[in-house]
């Protein structure tokens, strides 16, 4: 009987699958009605781009989800190329607050951790975040678990930021705050636990 390898993908989806949930409409919600985390505007989307055969959100599967993490997420942040476990870190967050600002809270942590602003906060992992990652890691013996999980956790602390950003602007989004929060400390345990 051959070995079954899961992906580094399947592990981290399904973390991912256990914040989000199944279905919610929370009326402060600007995302409006999702499904395991998916708005109706990405669902429509992922349509359109032939990911889905269908847009309807209450009929979307947790299959079909997946689809659409894998290929408008995981795939957008380059997480297979990222060191386990800021690889989830990297793809919770972009299933959070978007890939975009996901890759920005990537590229400020990078700043800081190198005390520079050598990376333009763009929200696209490109060649040189890419490398920034790379250039940090090398400072470090290879079998050294410490720098990823510092990386993680001052990227983290960005996104916690992030969260206080969005309700300074929008008091109505204060409902979810202690939700955001709790995300992140279940993220910064399973990371911490070595159970990712």
């Amino acid at each position: 009987m051959g070995v079954i390898v899961v992906s580094r993908f399947d592990t981290c989806i399904n973390k991912v699958l256990n914040f989000e949930g199944v279905f919610s409409d929370h009326p402060a919600d600007l995302g409006g009605k999702t499904k395991y985390g998916i708005t109706q505007p990405t669902l429509s989307s992922a349509f359109k781009a032939g990911i889905v055969k269908h847009d309807n959100i209450q009929a979307l599967t947790v299959q079909e989800a997946k689809l659409i993490y894998k290929a408008n997420y995981w795939d957008r942040c380059k997480c297979d190329e990222l060191p386990a476990p800021l690889d989830f870190c990297i793809f919770d967050t972009a299933v959070n607050c978007g890939p975009a600002a996901s890759i920005k809270f990537l590229q400020i942590a990078l700043n800081k951790i190198n005390n520079n602003n050598a990376l333009k906060v763009d929200g696209i992992i490109g060649d040189k975040t890419m490398n920034a990652i790379k250039e940090y890691l090398a400072r470090y013996r290879s079998d050294c678990t410490f720098p990823v999980l510092f990386l993680c956790d001052v990227f983290l602390d960005r996104r916690l930021q992030g969260y206080s950003d969005i309700v300074a602007v929008n008091s109505s989004q204060l409902v979810f705050l202690r939700g955001w929060i709790n995300r992140i400390l279940d993220v910064k345990k399973v990371i911490m636990d070595g159970k990712l």
